[in-house]
């Protein structure tokens, strides 16, 4: 709670997203990996992860000249605030109980509607609304995990140890987490 509190009331510096970002996801992903590390030396921080889906198609859709330039720095970008009640940044997952913890709830779910006429390849087929994306940047806690179902603590153990999300049983690439997850029971 202190530590969510702290969130929601933080104000030292602008914290930016990429604006429409279902994920709130960090500008610093539109920058190509052959420029990071010159980035990374002039901003004196390390850029980790990668673009959503989502924000990666509209990056080759939006903002890709005929001659194939891609305008990464025209992406438009918005100030983010953590918010609980908004669940921007700061998440809670609570087991239903060992057999009934759905996945989805945490990591969100297939979009029917655009996977019968697109296909499970278009970047909106997957709904990326569960507690873990929406605590991208912030928080995600995870209430009662030992109650938890062994598929629902191989999540949390994937976003806490390699910092990315694979949604299992489909075609949805994995994603870049930034969420600090806390657990406990």
């Amino acid at each position: 709670r202190i530590i969510a509190n702290a969130l929601e009331h933080y104000k030292t510096r602008p914290v930016f997203m990429i604006k429409g970002c279902p994920k709130f996801e960090e500008p610093l992903h539109l920058l190509p990996r052959n420029l990071r590390e010159e980035m990374e030396g002039k901003l004196g921080v390390r850029i980790e992860g990668d673009l959503c889906a989502i924000c990666r198609h509209l990056l080759m859709t939006t903002y890709k000249d005929t001659d194939g330039t891609i305008r990464w720095w025209d992406v438009p970008v918005e100030t983010f605030t953590f918010s609980k009640q908004a669940r921007r940044g700061i998440t809670s997952f609570e087991a239903e109980g060992e057999k009934s913890s759905d996945v989805s709830v945490l990591t969100g779910r297939e979009n029917i509607s655009i996977t019968s006429v697109h296909g499970y390849d278009h970047p909106r087929a997957y709904e990326i609304g569960g507690e873990i994306p929406r605590a991208e940047r912030g928080l995600c806690e995870g209430r009662e995990l030992l109650s938890s179902d062994p598929d629902v603590l191989k999540i949390f153990f994937s976003v806490a140890e390699e910092k990315e999300l694979k949604i299992s049983g489909s075609s949805f690439p994995h994603l870049s987490v930034d969420t600090a997850v806390i657990g406990h029971t």
